[in-house]
């Protein structure tokens, strides 16, 4: 893949969220043989062990619960770990969720209709 990207004459690539593990000795190759440069990573990448499909919101760091805040960490310090190693210079993360979108959709239509001052709405 990093070599086609390459061939298309891209001296640059982002890894996305959906970089499993067993693509990464891959990738580490490629970068290692000075086919393409890594710009950046996109978090999480490589995609965490035991999530089975790419997820950049498969932990938050705005979860409830704090085993899964603190999953969110350990799999963005990797990330960035993998970054480092391969000279990426950014990772762009999804930093979680604000509030939930009932909410949001219910707020949006009292503002449709005028009522952002009402007591309903603050």
């Amino acid at each position: 893949m990093l070599r086609e990207i390459a061939e298309m004459g891209f001296a640059y690539a982002e890894l996305s969220h959906a970089i499993s593990y067993g693509l990464w000795p891959g990738v580490v190759q490629a970068v290692e043989e000075g086919v393409i440069k890594i710009s950046s990573l996109h978090n999480f990448c490589p995609i965490p062990m035991g999530v089975m499909h790419p997820s950049p919101n498969c932990y938050e760091f705005t979860d409830e619960r704090p085993r899964l805040r603190e999953t969110a960490v350990k799999a963005t310090l990797e990330t960035i770990r993998q970054a480092n190693k391969l000279g990426a210079r950014a990772v762009v993360l999804h930093l979680g969720s604000a509030g939930s979108r009932t909410t949001t959709r219910h707020l949006a239509r009292l503002y449709r209709r005028g009522r952002a001052l009402d007591r309903a709405y603050c």
